[in-house]
């Protein structure tokens, strides 16, 4: 008996009223027959939830899952009970370390070969039918699928029978009696029952067989598949391999006629022609044909040509279609078939015999089959003298299993190339010095005119490539030519030569600018009377460069062009580097959601590495270099392992905490390459620690300002913090070091740091907050 009780307002009295409702309902465990008034059990004021009962959600991890309620009129045959049921259908709530086992698990499934039985009343060949299936049990959450195995011929299509869908989808079986079907019930040469069907298991694929031996269970061999019971099989075997009625001719068709009418009144209406073609066609399944490759000469002919053409033959009907392979510009229109599918005479010149039989249709013989075909035969069709002269490698293949092994090729390229006409060369005229020669070049070819391509990869990886020298002129004409100097740049991608003048005291000359960007050519060594364009093969010290009348001798490489030339990369810049990351981050954070998305966006395999660094950028259209790339790849591999996986690339792409506001803002300064090898950079800098450089030093002082304004900090505030509170107020060179780091967390380099110090302190131990504010206003 339960009790519910609901208020109720009085609005007459004001008083509130206590409504009670007692409902008596029968408990669950007397099993009262479903009939009608016997569903107290399911009243809705009892229930202490209001959810319909389902299995769509349903999963080992679900506490709140709501179990269907079973009624039975027979007293439970079923024995379900609330204690034997699992703590998650009563129920019940999982322990946190069950749930995270569970989840934990790697979904393993085991999978087996098996039949069924299917009784079919239907037939009078067989009394039942034998179903192959497939069963998989899924060790992670003891859920089963069952699914059939693909028949040919199974009378059914696009169903469940013929098109090996799914029998049971992935959920929880249960036997008869209420206990749950497990991995030990699936064995080899065991039944067990499912939905009224007995599935027999006969074998198991070889990597189930594999893990379960690992976990020390012992299986047994392979069992037979009962191909005698298979009666359904044997049938299809036995209608595909029946042989066909035996032709008949029009005069024995009429006697069998008339025979089987004087005896049982009716004749059979299906002529054996109709039977052989038939067959035929599902011999042939209906798409198979014999390629061969045909010529047909015509140039005897007026407008007559010499073509290629390819015949088809159709095994389903014995047809020929002929198709032509045309060529690009050949002069003709329309469609590329010759000839549409028929069949073509043996003898066209002989006439054909026609008979007709007691319905009227023509029995016609002496065409042509794939038993008349032959390599290098000639063939008439429709008055045209085709010679067959190769066949593609299906069509040997099948000749060579079931007629005659073909012919070898014939070489038909005498005949084609009789009377071919040789091709007439045009060279392009020489450049008359009116524009760039490429545009000349491309008016000549085109009547409109085109722009030159671009080799768009190169420009992207040596577009900002230049070699400079320095240069002197070869035999001046003049006194005063003797001590000008000059610079020629020499670009790699356009191939184009820049040349500079370095200026002279008192020499009366103007320098600048001798050379706008231009091509300049020298005479080929090969082809007399033809210019070539200068490469940077011709370019080494001492060469002579002829320019425009004058002539340069080139004197010195500078350090950097040597270095290109000789292969060796610069150091990366740390600043560039830093930005190349942020943008990284952004570009990935902005795109993919998941970081399991983004990591497959870099490298499909999980492995970042420094290929697919450049690959990334590169398609981002960012230049990058290797040495760039690789510098980014130390940066996040913190084990040193050469790439970088999943536990890096997480750490990399994950936003710091609250307390680093550069950071969490994903600056660029927020990125300490502490990867990059500075010993290339430490000689450099401890020689400039004395005489800092100026922009520097304003760089460095701003992005202390910037960083104070983003904390928005008073000064009183900053100097408090950095001297820890100091009973004489007053900063050491310590405090101040230290407070930069740990406190305002600046990522300054050794060199950025001291300029600070020495700016600020200017020799002494200690500042006031005078002096700081002065160092910060300064």
């Amino acid at each position: 008996k339960a009790t519910v009780s609901v208020l109720y307002w009085n609005k007459m009295s004001g008083v509130r009223t206590v409504a009670t409702k007692a409902v008596v309902y029968a408990p669950l465990d007397e099993a009262i027959p479903l009939l009608p008034g016997n569903n107290f059990h399911d009243d809705p004021f009892n229930r202490s939830t209001l959810r319909k009962s389902h299995q769509l959600g349903r999963s080992n991890a679900q506490a709140e899952f709501v179990p269907p309620t079973e009624y039975s009129a027979l007293n439970n045959p079923m024995g379900f009970t609330r204690d034997n049921l699992s703590p998650h259908i009563r129920g019940g709530k999982l322990s946190n370390d069950e749930i995270m086992a569970q989840w934990a698990e790697v979904d393993k499934p085991y999978t087996f070969l098996g039949y069924f039985k299917e009784a079919t009343c239907e037939s009078r060949d067989e009394e039942y039918r034998i179903r192959k299936v497939s069963i998989t049990y899924y060790e992670n959450d003891g859920t089963v699928c069952i699914r059939e195995a693909k028949t040919q011929n199974s009378g059914a299509m696009n169903s469940v029978h013929g098109g090996g869908a799914f029998l049971v989808k992935r959920h929880k079986l249960y036997e008869s009696n209420g206990e749950q079907i497990t991995l030990e019930d699936i064995q080899i040469g065991e039944d067990f029952e499912c939905y009224g069907k007995v599935f027999k298991v006969i074998d198991c694929t070889e990597r189930t067989r594999i893990n379960l031996q690992n976990k020390g269970w012992v299986l047994r061999d392979p069992l037979p598949y009962p191909e005698d019971e298979d009666v359904h099989q044997k049938l299809n075997n036995n209608r595909m391999m029946m042989k066909g009625v035996r032709h008949l001719t029009t005069d024995a068709m009429d006697v069998k006629r008339q025979a089987e009418f004087a005896v049982a009144g009716r004749f059979t209406k299906t002529r054996p022609e109709a039977i052989r073609a038939a067959q035929q066609y599902l011999a042939t399944d209906g798409n198979k044909h014999l390629t061969f490759k045909v010529l047909w000469d015509d140039r005897g002919e007026a407008n007559g040509d010499c073509r290629l053409l390819s015949l088809k033959y159709h095994l389903e009907d014995d047809t020929f279609e002929v198709c032509e392979s045309r060529v690009h510009n050949s002069g003709r229109d329309g469609g590329g078939k010759f000839l549409c599918r028929q069949r073509l005479p043996l003898d066209p010149s002989a006439p054909q015999v026609v008979q007709h039989n007691t319905y009227g249709v023509l029995l016609q013989t002496g065409f042509i089959t794939y038993k008349d075909i032959h390599i290098g035969k000639t063939y008439q069709v429709h008055g045209k003298s085709m010679i067959v002269y190769d066949a593609d490698s299906f069509t040997r293949n099948w000749y060579k299993q079931n007629h005659t092994e073909l012919a070898e090729k014939v070489d038909v390229d005498p005949v084609v190339r009789r009377d071919e006409k040789p091709e007439v060369k045009h060279y392009p005229p020489p450049h008359n010095g009116l524009g760039t020669e490429e545009d000349s070049l491309g008016n000549w070819k085109n009547l409109m005119l085109k722009p030159v391509k671009k080799d768009v990869q190169r420009t992207l990886t040596e577009g900002h490539v230049v070699h400079r020298y320095k240069a002197v002129l070869h035999e001046p004409s003049a006194e005063e030519d003797d001590n000008r100097t000059f610079v020629v740049n020499y670009h790699v991608v356009p191939q184009e030569f820049e040349i500079m003048e370095n200026s002279v005291r008192n020499s009366g000359i103007v320098s600048g600018k001798f050379l706008g960007k231009t091509k300049l050519y020298k005479d080929s060594p090969t082809v007399p009377g033809k210019k070539v364009p200068i490469t940077e093969n011709d370019l080494h010290e001492g060469a002579i460069l002829p320019v425009l009348g004058r002539r340069f001798r080139l004197l010195q490489l500078d350090a950097r062009s040597v270095k290109y030339r000789d292969g060796i990369e610069d150091a990366p810049d740390v600043e560039r580097v830093k930005r190349l990351i942020v943008e990284m981050k952004d570009l990935l954070n902005q795109k993919h959601e998941k970081l399991s998305v983004a990591l497959k966006c870099l490298a499909s395999n999980g492995r970042v590495t420094v290929a697919d660094l450049e690959r990334f950028f590169r398609s981002k259209n960012q230049p990058i270099s290797r040495k760039e790339a690789k510098t980014i790849l130390n940066h996040f591999d913190t084990k040193g392992q050469g790439f970088i996986e999943f536990s890096d690339f997480v750490a990399m792409m994950e936003v710091a905490c609250s307390t680093r506001l550069d950071a969490a803002s994903n600056r660029a300064t927020a990125v300490n390459l502490s990867c990059i090898d500075e010993t290339e950079h430490s000689a450099a800098d401890t020689s400039n620690l004395s005489v800092p450089d100026e922009q520097l030093k304003r760089r460095t002082l701003s992005m202390l300002r910037d960083k104070l304004l983003q904390r928005r900090m008073r000064q009183q505030e900053v100097f408090r913090l950095m001297a820890g509170h100091q009973s004489d107020s007053r900063l050491d060179v310590k405090e101040f070091e230290y407070g930069m780091k740990n406190v305002l967390h600046l990522q300054l380099t050794d060199i950025q740091c001291k300029i600070l110090v020495d700016t600020l302190f200017e020799g002494r131990d200690k500042v006031t907050f005078r002096d700081f504010s002065v160092f910060l206003e300064g």
